[in-house]
């Protein structure tokens, strides 16, 4: 779950409501929160050279790459500005990316003023999973129970991949464990979903622990960055791509590992 962004320059020291170095550093907020949201390379870009040139700036030049951005302007007195942003945090927030991209148009049409944009981002709805915690729980528990009985599980089995499934989702609540390392939080995770399917298979919560694995390791394939770093390549982008594409195989490489160990620990309490 993506926390609330509370790190937007204020506009209270700005020269005026359309100060050049304000404008950019917002609009780099922007492009920042869509890509932390899991917004592709070419979209960002796009998107925050949309903005710029809306308002009139020469020369935007905008480079990104997944924990990157860096954007230079020639503002209306020639001078030359540059900023940039690291990246730190990742997610699949598409409620928050759709506002994001709401935002962008409307960037475009109307060029707000420094304080109107400053307002629609700090106002922006970011707390949708906070509200909607029993609705996430049930998303986890039947995609995880889905896959499950889609692979060739059973009702029992498919319950169990649903428990497992919403193990995944604690993990993602606690804060120290939101700030590891994407590929060592995903082979913890796979680590923690393979014991507790071996040890809910073992007192009679499913009886194919097989399936319940391989409905619970479905949640964890990131498909959606693979897909994303084919796209990045082929939209040529090839550096974002290509350390999207290592990702995405290191990450599996943490999901086999992740539930070798249990497997190979716990191995006779599958017989």
């Amino acid at each position: 779950m993506l926390k609330s962004f509370d790190t937007h320059v204020r506009p209270d020291r700005a020269k005026d409501e359309y100060d050049a170095s304000y404008i950019l550093s917002l609009i780099l907020d922007v492009g920042e929160e869509m890509l932390t949201c899991g917004a592709e390379i070419n979209r960002v870009e796009d998107s925050i050279y949309r903005m710029l040139t809306s308002y009139g700036y020469r020369k935007v030049n905008v480079f990104a790459i997944p924990e990157y951005i860096s954007v230079s302007i020639v503002d209306y007195t020639g001078k030359i500005l540059t900023q940039s942003r690291r990246i730190y945090k990742f997610s699949n927030d598409f409620y928050r990316l759709e506002q994001l991209n709401e935002l962008s148009r409307h960037t475009c049409s109307h060029n707000p003023s420094v304080t109107e944009l400053y307002n629609r981002l700090e106002n922006m709805d970011s707390v949708f999973y906070a509200k909607n915690t029993s609705l996430i729980a049930l998303a986890h528990f039947l995609g995880g129970a889905g896959f499950c009985i889609f692979l060739g599980g059973d009702i029992g089995d498919g319950f169990a991949a649903g428990v497992v499934a919403l193990i995944f989702l604690a993990m993602g609540r606690f804060s120290k464990v939101q700030n590891l390392n994407k590929i060592f939080y995903t082979a913890l995770s796979a680590l923690l979903g393979g014991l507790a399917a071996i040890i809910l298979s073992h007192f009679g919560i499913g009886a194919h622990v097989d399936k319940i694995m391989i409905g619970d390791i479905m949640l964890l394939i990131p498909g959606m960055a693979l897909t994303t770093a084919i796209r990045d390549m082929l939209c040529g982008d090839l550096i974002a791509g290509i350390l999207r594409f290592l990702e995405s195989v290191m990450v599996a490489g943490a999901i086999a590992l992740g539930y070798a160990i249990p497997i190979y620990l716990l191995g006779g309490m599958l017989s």
